[in-house]
């Protein structure tokens, strides 16, 4: 019985070591870049053409939104090679707001 409970201690060990090898390496697209997104954010702008003018003929603000992105670039193996971070503006929102 003992015999028993010492290889089951032994193997549940050894799958816990291999999971944590095979779940640092990152497989993705062959060739490929993907991302994520890490965070998003709004900033106010002056945009005469998105939003008009208020009655001083001063360009209203609109509201743009960036993100702020994590890519992965895969080799042909799917592996991953590098990664990197950068703020992308997907543009504006919509939403204006008059210049006081």
């Amino acid at each position: 019985m003992k015999k028993y409970f010492i290889v089951i201690i032994i193997t549940f060990i050894a799958t816990l070591i291999c999971n944590n090898k095979v779940s640092a390496q990152k497989i993705g697209p062959a060739n490929g870049t993907t991302y994520e997104v890490v965070s998003i954010s709004y900033e106010w702008r002056a945009c005469g053409s998105c939003c008009g003018f208020n009655d001083a003929l001063i360009p209203n603000q609109a509201k743009y939104k960036i993100e702020n992105r994590k890519y992965h670039q895969f080799n042909n193996e799917g592996k991953e090679v590098r990664s990197w971070y950068q703020s992308v503006e997907i543009g504006f929102t919509g939403d204006c707001r008059e210049t006081g």
